[in-house]
């Protein structure tokens, strides 16, 4: 499945893609796909068709922080003109989509440094021509940036980059379950130095980063050099940026995609770092309504 960011779906079968070399450029998917002015890829979904089952579902989230969970029985007959998969207001736009088992949890992330983890039953199966319910709540200016799905006993890391080439990694058992539509916990301090997140993702060890910046540069480092550390901190320099870029993307590798060297230059701190800016005691979130630190 493959979902756009004006909530329009397509489905394809893998073997109606062309068959490439890992380091071939390989081929626009405007020539398969019916894709209109403005219009492009946020998302792929693969699934095998014999493993669904009537709890599999797709989790949808726009960044203006609404989310829905559709039974993926409902994305069965999608013509080749595409469909519509959620109904997205006009100044909001699809920015996540994750297949889920019934039992995920769903972290959420924002531009300004919140988080939030919740239950997905939290989130009522809906139809394909609805907007959702809330998902995260946000101050005014503030938009969701990330979604994913975890296990609820996970051991797995949040990484978390800024725009600056700042940030870093923290364990999931670090959010707590609440309810969804809350502002959530700060996960990085968006500061001057870090500027504002553009990415939040979950992470093992033995995975590598590729980060895509504003000038061009596709660079890939290794998830074990970035340090853990807690919810409340800016964070490392992860990578460095030239004056003017910012990172702009950023995705992750499992173990064994791609090359064994990493490419691109790594930040000094990247590997083992301090913590800058790391504070004791209540984050400046308490005291607000679903802002617990």
């Amino acid at each position: 499945l493959m979902f756009t960011n004006t909530g329009r779906v397509f489905r394809k079968r893998v073997f109606e893609l062309p068959l490439g070399r890992r380091d071939s450029a390989g081929k626009a998917l405007v020539n398969f796909l019916e894709l209109r002015d403005g219009e492009k890829i946020i998302e792929m979904v693969p699934f095998r068709q014999a493993d669904v089952t009537d709890q599999h579902h797709i989790v949808t989230t726009t960044k203006n922080g609404y989310i829905k969970r559709t039974a993926l029985s409902e994305y069965e007959n999608i013509r080749t003109t595409g469909l519509n998969a959620v109904v997205i207001d006009d100044d909001d736009e699809l920015i996540a989509v994750r297949f889920t088992d019934g039992k995920q949890h769903i972290i959420m992330s924002s531009g300004d440094g919140m988080s939030i983890r919740f239950d997905e039953n939290e989130v009522r199966p809906m139809g394909r021509q609805a907007r959702g319910v809330r998902g995260m709540g946000l101050r005014d200016g503030d938009t969701v940036v990330a979604m994913d799905a975890v296990s609820p006993d996970a051991q797995e890391d949040l990484l978390t980059l800024c725009e600056n080439g700042y940030g870093k990694r923290t364990s999931v058992t670090e959010y707590r379950t609440q309810s969804r539509a809350g502002l959530g916990l700060i996960t990085i301090k968006v500061t001057e130095r870090n500027g504002k997140v553009v990415g939040s993702l979950l992470v093992r060890s033995t995975d590598q980063l590729m980060v895509v910046t504003s000038g061009g540069k596709v660079i890939r480092t290794r998830v074990d050099e970035i340090s853990v550390l807690g919810r409340n901190t800016q964070g490392v320099r992860i990578i460095r940026t030239d004056e003017g870029e910012r990172v702009v993307a950023v995705a992750r590798l499992v173990e064994g995609e791609g090359d064994s060297e990493v490419e691109g230059e790594a930040g000094p701190t990247a590997a083992g770092g301090e913590a800058i800016g790391e504070t004791e005691g209540n984050d400046p979130g308490d005291g607000e309504p679903n802002a617990d630190a």
